[in-house]
Formats: structure tokens, sequence, C-alpha cells
């Protein structure tokens, strides 16, 4: 493909990828992922499909997959927004839990995951939806992580007293 059919194929199939790019993200990102795809749709315009029906399809496929890559590192982001955020104008979920020796025992014997997962529901006040985005699993398996959780701290409560 040459730089004039390249040219060509930009103008023509600019407002369609546009649409295809906003039904799917936040408008504020169309602009900079459609400049995505045609950067990258000319880096690699000799491996363009030569019928002309077939472009469309090629440069959503691009597209689709710079979606796809934005959308994982918007989650790992917010992983790392949660898991390095600190409380400004409350305690957080250890301090909380310290004020009382027994519960602090059992706090500690629980294991870091068990831990995590009743900070986000007790003290932070999540939802398991989003417990599950943070975690990177599925709600089912958030759920069931959380029943678990809750049971071992349950047992470890009770064997205290």
């Amino acid at each position: 493909m040459t730089p004039d059919q390249f040219a060509e194929q930009y103008k023509a199939n600019l407002p369609r990828i546009a649409a295809f790019i906003a039904r799917r993200v936040d408008r504020s990102l169309v602009e900079d992922l459609c400049s995505d795809v045609f950067e990258i749709a000319y880096r690699k315009r000799d491996q363009a499909p030569q019928d002309t029906d077939r472009e469309f399809g090629w440069l959503c496929q691009i597209a689709q997959n710079l979606i796809n890559n934005h959308r994982r590192r918007e989650v790992t982001s917010k992983k790392l927004v949660v898991a390095l955020s600190v409380p400004v104008s409350s305690p957080s979920a250890e301090s909380v839990v310290v004020q009382d020796l027994h519960i602090r025992e059992c706090w500690n014997q629980l294991k870091p995951k068990q831990q995590q997962i009743l900070a986000m529901v007790a003290f932070d006040e999540m939802s398991i939806k989003d417990v599950a985005m943070v975690l990177g699993i599925k709600p089912n398996a958030a759920t069931v992580r959380l029943s678990r959780a809750r049971e071992a701290f349950n047992k470890l409560l009770e064997s205290k007293n």
C-alpha cells in the first residue's frame, strides 16, 4: 500500500473507526485511540488486506486490540490506586482491628488474601462486584473467597473464647 492509498483509506475509514471506538470507550479517549489505530495501520500497511471490503474490519481489529489494552491498563491502575491509597480522614482497617487484642490476634492469623477481602468489604464498604474488579476475579469467585475468609475468621474468634 502506497502512502497515497493509505491517505485514501484514512479519509474513508476515520469516521467509522471513530464511531466504533466511541461506542466502546469514554469519548475523551476517541481521538487518541483513532490516532493510534491509524499509526499502527500505517506501520503495518504491508499487511493490510488487499480487498477494500475487508479494510474496515482490519482497522476494527486493531482498534479492538487497543481498546482491550486500554481496559487492562485501567484495571491495573485501579488495583494500584486501591492498594496504595491511604484514607485521609478515617483510620486504616488494621488500626480499627488492633483496638481489641483478641480480634487482633485472630486477624493476624488470617492469610493476607483473607485479610484483604475482609478489609475491602468491611472497612472500605466495597461491593462484591467492585472487590472482584480490584482482585481481577469474577464476582462469583469473590463471593466464595469472602465466604471462606469470614468462616476462617469466625472459627478463629470462636476458638479464642
